[in-house]
């Protein structure tokens, strides 16, 4: 559309085209992942030049110039971008995508123990904490699409950054990790018979009834943010003796929990008045913030 031109070509018309351009990156993630910083500069320059255009600083025929080289340009950069890949799949599309590519390889970058507990049938574990991970990743096809998950998303999501660095050429990362996967109802194995453990709905609203505050912090051994808060959760706690009960839940030994109360990755936190759920924040959050909650 931003190629058709009349002679009177008012200003709105390019608000809404640009608009457009705009609406569709930040929409399409797996387009804006591979394409998205180019697009943003095409975008930019293109108004740029649309306005001069509308102006009258700028010739017809020097402004079609100009933007055929830029099209060359960004399509040049597009295509640079094609020889590697790697998005980042809801649940849904990573199991859809595994299932229907006879040549792809499934990778759990999880510790081992975590594995053990439970992880997607057919996926090989490389642990992402190993000394040895670099390794152990190389010996696989890079060529080959390869379908990384964790836990939450943020280990595979370093892993995969890794592999592009490596040379790998199709990457697939499973957005959410296994609590997504979980949350699903997918189906998984475990290495080891083990009989079911953790809290159940039941358990966790008895822990709720008490005449303080409940604060309850959802975390897991191997998040480093939910390390960083783990001591001033603490410290919260005796400050607050008075006023405030903590909960910690962990994610690996509470995985139906997990799934029952829709918790969709570690840390996590709540606060809980008169068994009412009146605050929650996912991912890190300052002792400051908490606090100011808890007043």
């Amino acid at each position: 559309n931003l190629l058709i031109f009349e002679k009177d070509f008012y200003s709105d018309r390019l608000m809404v085209e640009c608009s457009k351009i705009s609406t569709f990156i930040e929409e399409n993630q797996a387009f804006e992942k591979k394409f998205g910083w180019q697009c943003k500069i095409f975008n930019y320059f293109l108004a740029s030049l649309l306005l001069l255009f509308i102006n009258r600083t700028m010739t017809q025929r020097h402004f079609f110039t100009i933007m055929t080289s830029m099209v060359m340009a960004f399509l040049f950069l597009g295509l640079s971008t094609r020889a590697q890949e790697s998005l980042v799949l809801k649940a849904q599309d990573f199991k859809d995508q595994f299932l229907k590519d006879s040549q792809a390889v499934l990778v759990d970058v999880r510790t081992p123990a975590e594995y053990e507990k439970g992880h997607i049938t057919g996926a090989i574990n490389i642990n992402y904490f190993a000394p040895d991970f670099e390794g152990k990743i190389q010996i696989l096809d890079k060529e080959k699409p390869i379908y990384l998950y964790c836990q939450s998303g943020n280990r595979s999501g370093k892993a995969a950054a890794k592999l592009k660095d490596l040379g790998f050429k199709h990457i697939r990362d499973l957005g959410g990790g296994m609590i997504q996967w979980r949350a699903n109802y997918y189906p998984e194995e475990k290495s080891t018979e083990t009989a079911p453990s953790g809290l159940t709905v039941e358990d966790f609203k008895n822990m709720l009834n008490s005449d303080k505050m409940v604060l309850v912090d959802y975390y897991a051994d191997w998040c480093a943010p939910c390390k960083l808060m783990e001591p001033y959760l603490k410290d919260i706690e005796q400050e607050l003796k008075d006023k405030v009960k903590l909960i910690r839940i962990d994610a690996d030994k509470n995985q139906k929990l997990f799934t029952a109360l829709n918790i969709g990755g570690v840390p996590a936190l709540q606060i809980y008045k008169n068994n009412r759920l009146t605050w929650m924040q996912n991912g890190f959050v300052k002792k400051s913030v908490i606090v100011e909650q808890l007043q």
